[in-house]
């Protein structure tokens, strides 16, 4: 995991394995990390559309997975 910012918390979902959530300072907002399928959706989703547009492979996948997550989550409380 990536280091997060200043208030941010991430939670591994031990229901669902492979997930973990991420939370904002406040639980302002949230976005799910979906290391199974290498996606991430805005909120707490388990299925179905993925807010991530790009394809996650290669060396670093998860720690990009983790950046873009972060920056969507960050440009939609800011909006």
């Amino acid at each position: 995991m990536i280091a997060l910012p200043d208030g941010w918390e991430a939670e591994a979902l031990d229901w669902h394995p492979g997930l973990t959530v991420l939370h904002a300072p406040n639980k302002a907002g949230m976005v799910t990390l979906d290391y199974t399928q290498r996606v991430f959706r805005g909120g707490l989703c388990t299925c179905g559309q993925p807010t991530s547009t790009e394809a996650y492979g290669g060396r670093g996948w998860a720690e990009k997975l983790e950046r873009d997550a972060v920056a969507w989550l960050s440009a939609v409380l800011a909006a």
